[in-house]
């Protein structure tokens, strides 16, 4: 028995570099299980559910599909008017949107190689989120204002038309 007893001692035994691969091994697992893990930023859009489900085209949209509607000269100037109103007043918020979307860049760039704390990556995103929100706000209230130009058969044309083109969009984006 002595003899069995010795055999299975010398099973367990191990020498130095066997020691050190082990403990290296150990050590890396360790570090991943501790090391704490980068931020990834996507651009992700969160829409707001009363914003989101207005399917009401946009004013582009109408003047884009003006022989489909059968859009008249006086219904044409007036949608041309609201576009023109519509890009003058989305300019400078565009802007604004362009400026804090690149600081928001920035912040992720410039912590690229330590983590950024999740309240400044909060406040940079809730700035543009609420301006983007109010862009389509302003957008939602011109696509009214020219559909409020549209007769009620070309109204019912340009939300279905308005429908078709959002689900062939979602298919695309699948």
């Amino acid at each position: 028995m002595s003899m069995n007893m010795h055999r299975t001692i010398k099973l367990f035994r191990f020498g130095p570099g066997t020691a050190i691969t082990l403990i290296g091994l150990i050590a890396v697992l360790i570090w991943q299980v501790f090391l704490p893990q980068k931020v990834k930023v996507e651009r992700q859009i969160v829409s707001e559910p009363s914003i989101a489900n207005s399917a009401a085209p946009s004013v582009s949209n109408l003047l884009t599909w003006k022989e489909e509607l059968a859009i008249t000269k006086e219904q044409l100037i007036g949608l041309q008017r609201l576009q023109a109103d519509e890009k003058n007043k989305l300019a400078p918020l565009e802007k604004e949107i362009d400026h804090f979307y690149g600081e928001f860049n920035s912040l992720v760039e410039k912590h690229k190689d330590h983590p950024v704390s999740l309240n400044a990556i909060k406040e940079a995103s809730r700035i543009v989120s609420a301006l983007s929100f109010k862009k389509r706000q302003i957008i939602n209230e011109y696509s009214e204002a020219g559909l409020a130009i549209l007769s009620p058969e070309q109204t019912s044309l340009a939300n279905s038309m308005a429908k078709r083109t959002k689900h062939l969009i979602g298919r695309r984006q699948k």
